[in-house]
């Protein structure tokens, strides 16, 4: 848990704050964004929110900030285009740099000129990731959010995002009138010259001919005509606004909503044929009536107000074919108003070619009534005709411009800016408290895991119950030697402590706790376990012992040494016999030599280089102990012990002591521990917490069964609270007990 802890804070010191700025953006749900000067009748009841945030998403709005953010003055101090460094504290910066998280510092510079092409799509693209949108509570608002480890940075770029964003709408809102604007510019650039150059011509035309009027009959049928034909030429302005405009919108569609659209237009013109053709004839004679009898005339009233009337008809039974063939055939909303708006506009256009058709007529008949004029006549109304025509022209398209350059100016677009984006000071990231929270959670769930995986892997012995399992009495439990085999302020006695190299590879402390700290709980375990031998029931003159462990290092040496100890401080004559001819270390705990230059142990006497005991053990520095050593090791280990001279060496033995303790080889290694059986009165396996591995046990128990041996009782040896399930608290009672009595 500490080292997850420590991480967690490693974490928190290493990971820069991150900070979100957001601000809050209303889109309106207007009907339409054209003009009413040019409104068409049609109106859009579609949602574009969802278009509206794809529109902010998208890659050419992150161009259009990237763009507006190298133009400004912020440009060379932005973590986003690496112009700024981020200023770590020193603490945090010397871990950055021992974890390598500072390799991109290197890429700090200013801009100075254009950047490459590549670098700008690498903004872009890290620009557009960032960038977050949601829509909230299911409204028409909108919020854009942007992180970064600087506040003032992340407030600077959702700003600029908006700002582009809202520009982009104006000019999408006013896309329309600029196309229209520039068509009229041109238009009145024709028409000025044209109007220029028949002023000029009917000014000569008078200046030769000194013409300048007609009689009442010819004034009378040259106004009726100039009337028709700059009807005729109005109407032909107005068809050419609405097919500027209808241009516009096509080139925004695909050729598939093309083809589309143009298969809505035939149907609609299918269907309301008798309709248009009706509306064709009223206005051919709204027209002729118009010019005989005039504006006010009770007939051209009627004809206007049913004139109306029909084209209300038309446009409604125009909207219920569009919106009935356009929900069917194309379902995506945001592209259904551009749809409907040329859909329309085709069929205004084809109503004004029809009107066209009507004052063509019109004027073809009036232009032959003045034929019969004479010619220089003829040629001045001419003249005077094509004049009046283009100066209603020139001034119709002259309205027509200003109010287009009105409406653009007017246009603000749906986006409205409800909260501006302002630095927040407070990190959004890394949660402290969270972090810590998991960081300690984590560790807590991987000790679990890790104690439960080392459990099951573990296959040592590492509880009583284990033992008392497979039928095995437990004589006594040995606290582990650990850090508690010297009691505070005691002394240690000279000579009795070794560390030797084991074979589970860890430094395996050899001491006679018994006699350096006779009121250890150790000691005491081994006077235990002693107790447990005298009483046992059976009372014979010499007791013969032999004590062994299933594998090595399981502290079966130490044992055999404390409980000679134990027998020695009763007063009775122990004799300690290293029984181990293979890897004998019972000298080294008692400080003797052995070998060809020590005094002669028990491989002499197998042997028969030496035939008397008393010659081969030596007294110990303990009252009533004697040690006798292994002697040279033989080649042949078991063959010596099971010979003849074994038989005779276990008479001297009992004469001369006792208690005679045998210190063997493991039983998993060896055959020598059951050879010497049929010698003993007990047989004693020492079982070590937590090294003893269960199968060495399990095969130890199988080849005493195999050889009608048993054992007498198991010494669970090395026993404390962080190895065992139980029995640590043998050494709890007694380091309680000693500790008291010493205070």
């Amino acid at each position: 848990i500490l080292f997850f802890l420590l991480l967690g804070v490693l974490y928190l010191t290493i990971t820069r704050p991150t900070y979100t700025s957001s601000s809050t953006i209303i889109i309106e749900n207007e009907n339409s964004t054209m003009s009413n000067i040019f409104d068409t009748g049609l109106g859009n009841e579609k949602n574009h929110l969802e278009n509206e945030i794809e529109i902010l998403k998208s890659r050419s709005t992150s161009e259009r900030a990237i763009k507006a953010l190298l133009n400004s003055n912020h440009k060379n101090n932005l973590l986003l285009f690496g112009t700024k460094k981020y200023n770590d504290n020193y603490i945090a910066n010397f871990f950055r740099n021992i974890l390598f998280l500072n390799n991109n510092s290197n890429l700090y510079f200013r801009i100075e000129s254009p950047i490459s092409d590549d670098l700008f799509r690498k903004y872009v693209r890290t620009l557009n990731r960032s960038i977050k949108i949601s829509n909230l509570r299911k409204t028409d608002v909108l919020q854009l959010s942007y992180s970064s480890t600087d506040p003032n940075e992340a407030a600077l770029i959702v700003n600029t995002i908006i700002d582009e964003y809202q520009k982009r709408d104006q000019e999408w809102a006013s896309g329309e009138m600029s196309h229209l604007k520039d068509f009229l510019i041109e238009q009145l650039k024709v028409k000025q010259v044209e109007l220029d150059k028949i002023e000029q011509e009917l000014k000569t035309f008078q200046e030769n001919e000194h013409i300048y009027g007609l009689d009442d009959n010819s004034t009378l049928l040259l106004k009726q005509l100039t009337s028709i034909e700059s009807d005729y030429y109005s109407t032909e302005a107005k068809k050419n606004i609405l097919y500027q405009r209808k241009i516009f919108f096509e080139n925004q569609l695909n050729e598939d909503e093309k083809d589309f659209t143009d298969n809505v237009v035939n149907t609609i013109d299918v269907q309301l044929y008798s309709i248009r053709q009706e509306l064709s004839s009223l206005e051919a004679d709204y027209i002729s009536t118009k010019s005989r009898e005039g504006d006010a005339h009770p007939a051209v009233i009627e004809l206007d107000r049913k004139i109306k009337n029909l084209k209300d008809v038309l446009n409604k039974e125009t909207l219920k074919y569009v919106k009935r063939g356009i929900s069917v055939a194309n379902p995506i909303e945001y592209r259904q108003a551009v749809m409907d708006s040329v859909i329309n506009f085709e069929v205004l256009i084809s109503a004004y070619d029809s009107k066209l058709n009507e004052l063509k007529k019109l004027v073809n008949k009036y232009e032959s009534q003045l034929s019969s004029l004479p010619e220089k006549y003829l040629m001045f109304s001419r003249y005077q005709r094509d004049k009046v025509i283009l100066d209603e022209t020139y001034s119709l398209m002259k309205q027509k411009l200003e109010e287009a350059k009105i409406n653009q100016a007017s246009q603000l677009g749906k986006i409205r800016i409800v909260d501006i984006a302002v630095p927040n000071s407070n990190a959004v990231s890394p949660n402290k408290k969270l972090i810590v929270i998991l960081s300690i959670f984590i560790g807590f769930i991987f000790s679990i895991s890790f104690i439960v995986i080392y459990e099951f892997l573990d296959y040592t012995v590492k509880s009583i119950d284990e033992i008392e399992r497979r039928g095995l009495a437990i004589l006594a439990i040995i606290p582990s030697i650990g850090n508690n085999s010297q009691r505070k302020g005691k002394k240690k006695k000279k000579g009795y402590k070794i560390n030797l190299k084991s074979t589970v590879s860890e430094k395996l402390e050899r001491r006679l706790l018994t006699h350096e700290d006779p009121k250890s709980p150790i000691s005491e375990a081994y006077r235990s376990l002693r107790t447990s031998l005298l009483y046992d029931g059976n009372d014979i003159d010499s007791k013969i012992i032999l004590i062994t462990s299933p594998g090595p290092g399981e502290g079966k040496t130490t044992t055999v040494a404390n409980l000679a100890i134990t027998y020695a401080n009763m007063g009775k004559k122990t004799l300690l016999i290293d029984a181990d001819l293979r890897k004998p270390v019972l000298h080294k705990m008692f400080k003797k030599e052995n070998g060809d230059t020590a005094r002669k142990g028990l491989s002499h006497f197998l042997t028969g280089s030496e035939t008397d005991i008393k010659k081969l053990h030596f007294k110990s520095d303990i009252e009533n102990l004697s040690i006798l050593t292994s002697g040279i090791i033989p080649p042949n280990p078991s063959e010596l012990l099971a010979s003849i001279y074994m038989s005779d060496f276990i008479k001297q033995a009992k004469n001369n002591f006792d208690v005679i303790l045998f210190d063997t080889p493991p039983l998993i290694a060896v055959t020598d521990a059951f050879i010497i059986t049929k010698y003993i009165n007990k047989f004693l396996l020492v079982v070590r917490a937590s090294i003893t591995q269960k199968g060495a046990l399990e095969r130890s128990l199988v080849n005493m069964e195999n050889m009608n041996s048993k054992i007498d009782g198991v010494i669970f040896n090395g026993v404390d609270e962080s190895n065992t399930y139980g029995g640590g608290y043998y050494y709890n009672y007694y380091q309680y007990y000693y500790g008291n009595d010493e205070k």
